[in-house]
């Protein structure tokens, strides 16, 4: 689950649905914002985690600032961080369009494709 800014309404959605429908399955939540007072509903994230130990959360800052003890960066570059390749992901993107592509075109080396990648965006704002 990645989602940028107010994308997390939507994921928290299907976070949310999966969680409810296979709660033991393994679960990242990636949610980036550009200020530490735009993350909201953290206590709900927190929950989840401990009730579902296969949960993890990540939030991160854009640019980190003197007060951010967290990640910060693109969610992509963070991404490669974390997986090593995405053949076997299925990833839910909520953003903007920009976010979403440039997500999908930066990990397409480590084996993301729109196939497992799954975003409004696709519909709304296809690529020319």
């Amino acid at each position: 689950m990645v989602a940028a800014g107010s994308g997390f309404s939507q994921i928290k959605c299907l976070t949310e649905a999966a969680l409810r429908l296979k709660p033991d399955q393994e679960v990242h939540l990636y949610w980036s914002a550009r200020e530490q007072s735009e993350f909201y509903l953290t206590e709900q994230i927190e929950q989840w985690a401990k009730q579902h130990p296969n949960f993890r959360y990540h939030l991160l800052l854009e640019e980190a600032n003197a007060e951010w003890t967290g990640r910060s960066g693109w969610i992509y570059q963070v991404l490669k961080e974390d997986f090593a390749n995405f053949n076997q992901q299925q990833m839910f993107v909520c953003g903007s369009p920009n976010m979403v592509y440039g997500t999908l075109d930066q990990l397409a080396g480590l084996g993301l494709s729109e196939q497992n990648m799954h975003s409004d965006v696709f519909t709304y704002a296809p690529r020319g």
